[in-house]
This record gives C-alpha cells, sequence and structure tokens, in this order.
C-alpha cells in the first residue's frame, strides 16, 4: 500500500489501527516508528500517554525517518547489491 510510504514521506508520526496479522501492521512494528494499537482499549491506551507526553510523537517522527532512511534510501540499497554482487565473487 503507498499509504504508509505517503505517511513516512510527511515527515508525521504514524499511529497504525490493526491486528498484528496485518503486513502493514508488521512494517510498522518492525520499524519501530509507529504508535500501534490493535484494540480500542490500546487506541484509548496510546492517546492518554501522547497526551501526558508530546515528545513521544517527535521521538516515533525521528525513529521512522532513521528507519525510512535505511530501507527507502537508493543510494544505501545500491551500495548493498554492489557489496552482495562483490561479494559473490
Amino acid at each position: 500500500s503507498t499509504k504508509i510510504v505517503d505517511c513516512i514521506q510527511s515527515g508525521s508520526c504514524i499511529m497504525g489501527v490493526g491486528p498484528n496479522e496485518l503486513a502493514s501492521i508488521n512494517f510498522l512494528k518492525e520499524s519501530k516508528g509507529a504508535i500501534i494499537a490493535n484494540s480500542y482499549d490500546d487506541i484509548i491506551s496510546q492517546l492518554k500517554k501522547i497526551s501526558l507526553d508530546h515528545q513521544i510523537i517527535d521521538d516515533y517522527s525521528i525513529k521512522m525517518y532513521d528507519f525510512s532512511k535505511d530501507v527507502f534510501d537508493l543510494d544505501l540499497i545500491r551500495e548493498r547489491v554492489y557489496k552482495h554482487i562483490v561479494n559473490l565473487n
């Protein structure tokens, strides 16, 4: 889905809501750069945490930026592919 990529590009904090079985929720969990809620109670709990500490929003935004740079940066991807090809010999 391109919606996640669009959210990442916006630089905003992402809150993923859904069951753990969804690939998009797993991706967001793996990134450690998104707030995740799997149920109504989780949504309430996460929103309470955010309301008590607004820094959480910036922290998650920074984590997602770092993760996305590592995963989506074309120069880094090219470098990794090149190293793998060189190591094949």
